[in-house]
Parts: structure tokens; C-alpha cells; sequence
């Protein structure tokens, strides 16, 4: 999907235990929370199939992204397990 484009996804073809990650274009975290708390209650409609599918909902801005840490990675940065 391009930047700035819209897509539609019917909940119905969402498969179970499925995350799905809304990336919001803001200026800050401030604007950020503002769209989440947006989403959340357009979506509270929405609230029995999220739940039933187990369907989880990440907001991120444009400059956010998830990244794995393998515990290797950790160490060399001087992470340490207790």
C-alpha cells in the first residue's frame, strides 16, 4: 500500500489471531494518542468481532516500525539478563 492511501478490509475476511498495524502520518506523540483515541471509538463498534477473532490493533506513526531484538543483539548493546 501506497503512503496517504486509504484501504478497506472487511472484518469478516480478517483470518483469526491477526494483528493489524494502522500507521497514522502525525506531527508527535500528542497527535498521535489524538488518532488513537479516533480509531479506537470508531471501532468500538466493532469491539465483539475484534474480540472473538482475537484480533489485535497497533497504531504507529510513519517514522515508527517494529523490529526483532534477538538476545545476541541485546548483548552487544549492553543488555544483560538478570
Amino acid at each position: 500500500m501506497k503512503p496517504n492511501q486509504l484501504e478497506i478490509i472487511p472484518l469478516d475476511e480478517i483470518p483469526a489471531n491477526s494483528f493489524i498495524v494502522l500507521k497514522v502520518d502525525v506531527r508527535g506523540p500528542m497527535e498521535k494518542y489524538q488518532a488513537a483515541d479516533i480509531t479506537i471509538g470508531n471501532l468500538n463498534k466493532y469491539n465483539d468481532i475484534f474480540t472473538e477473532k482475537k484480533i489485535t490493533l497497533l497504531i504507529l506513526t510513519t517514522k515508527e516500525s517494529i523490529d526483532i531484538l534477538t538476545e545476541d543483539v541485546m548483548n552487544k548493546a549492553g543488555w544483560y539478563r538478570k
